[in-house]
């Protein structure tokens, strides 16, 4: 209830609260709790909550309850296991929730300070501030998927996360060559449907996709990003096999955009992203949410994904941050960008395929000021014709300040790739 009411309470409504007490002779932090909790669990905060369910309809009732209630949990709270937290709870009958680690790490080593939170009073906790209550159900957004460390990673692969933190480095390679799909030789004038699943110029791609890897490695990078739909399965296969060859940490973790396949050879054709670890291995698929359906390609030829949507977007925690897989139009259609907003997730990954990244950028500014989150979005195009400002991949930091691979009034550091490191 506590980090409920700091995740969703605006500043003034919890300034009111504190002036309401202050009013009184009071100071918050000396009340005495009326619930005490000293291993606060959900079964324990029911009996709290339902009273305050029932105070609803007083509101002068309910502020003396809540703010007794709430500021007497700050020490018990502070060395709270979230673990204790598994599953669900019901806050006044608005909905479930999960209570989530914030982790935003990296926001923290950029210097950012959420507005709203670092104006707050004393009697806000420190437990609040490293935790927030999520929404499991938001009407008309993609599902939650939330899976823990040991979930989806061994030991070892959090280990070097965990180790990341504090030497933090991102390569952002937008490929020199794309794949070169045979499908858009055969557009027609109209409206196409597309599988992108059949590339010319695999042997090109593999070449440039070693370079990558190369370079990951002689940067020491902990993520290494490639676009959207570059994988075709022979070229997935050499990332793959390079990242082992490479037989060391780095990159510790690799997201790439898989061209269109069917499931398992069968079913209707996909678009997804795979995460990889330091040795190849397979850590996670995300299956992409909102696929473009009507995109100008030419003057008589209009084009869309024929591919199956997913409906879920999920975020993998770690010790490094809370990361979210995206692609694309993920991150910036408001169904989508709505449910990373109202997560924990504090470092979206995006490959992406796209004629100009502006609302990319744009969205990646709303998640650095609601979330704190740092968004790395890694572009290319399908017509192979450099890179360029407006089609530029980027990153936004969780201070809000965009960082460009091909700035609008500078040359490019490097053409060939972006590369974001942690302050020192």
């Amino acid at each position: 209830m506590f980090v409920h009411l700091w995740s969703y309470l605006s500043h003034i409504d919890l300034v009111h609260a504190e002036n309401e007490i202050t009013s009184r002779g009071l100071f918050p932090l000396q009340l005495e709790p009326r619930a005490k909790l000293r291993n606060p669990v959900p079964a324990r905060l029911i009996a709290v909550i339902e009273e305050l369910a029932g105070l609803k309809g007083t509101p002068g009732a309910f502020d003396a309850f809540c703010a007794e209630w709430i500021t007497g949990q700050d020490h018990a709270l502070a060395s709270a296991d979230p673990a204790r937290f598994e599953g669900t709870f019901t806050v006044l009958g608005r909905g479930s929730y999960l209570l989530r680690r914030r982790a935003d790490f990296l926001a923290r080593r950029w210097g950012s300070i959420h507005p709203k939170k670092a104006e707050q009073g004393r009697s806000l906790a420190t437990y609040a501030r490293r935790h927030m209550c999520v929404p499991l159900k938001i009407e008309g957004a993609p599902e939650l998927g939330v899976f823990t460390a040991h979930e989806w990673a061994q030991r070892s692969v959090h280990a070097r996360l965990l180790a990341e933190r504090d030497r933090f480095c991102a390569v952002l390679w937008p490929m020199t060559v794309g794949p070169d799909y045979e499908a858009l030789d055969l557009l027609q004038p109209g409206t196409n449907q597309v599988h992108l699943d059949t590339a010319r110029n695999d042997d090109a791609v593999i070449a440039d996709v070693h370079e990558s890897v190369d370079r990951a490695c002689r940067e020491k990078a902990t993520l290494l990003l490639l676009p959207e739909l570059v994988l075709t399965e022979q070229v997935e296969d050499a990332l793959r096999a390079a990242i082992r060859a490479a037989a060391g940490p780095f990159p510790v973790l690799t997201i790439a955009g898989r061209n269109h396949r069917r499931r398992d050879g069968e079913g209707p054709f996909e678009n997804r992203a795979v995460l990889l670890g330091n040795s190849g291995e397979l850590l996670h698929e995300h299956k992409k949410n909102d696929c473009f359906t009507d995109y100008q390609f030419a003057r008589d030829r209009v084009v869309g994904e024929g591919v199956e949507c997913g409906d879920v977007v999920t975020v993998l925690e770690c010790d490094l941050g809370n990361l979210v897989p995206l692609i694309c139009l993920d991150l910036f259609q408001e169904s989508a960008l709505n449910r990373v907003r109202q997560s924990h997730a504090t470092v979206a990954l995006v490959p992406s395929l796209s004629p100009k990244t502006s609302a990319h950028r744009d969205a990646g500014k709303d998640l650095a000021t609601s979330c704190r989150a740092l968004t790395l979005v890694v572009n290319r195009w399908l017509l192979n014709e450099g890179p360029t400002h407006e089609a530029s991949s980027l990153a936004v930091r969780p201070d809000a300040r965009v960082v460009h691979h091909i700035p609008e009034d500078a040359e490019a550091v490097d053409l060939n790739c972006l590369v974001l490191r942690i302050p020192e």
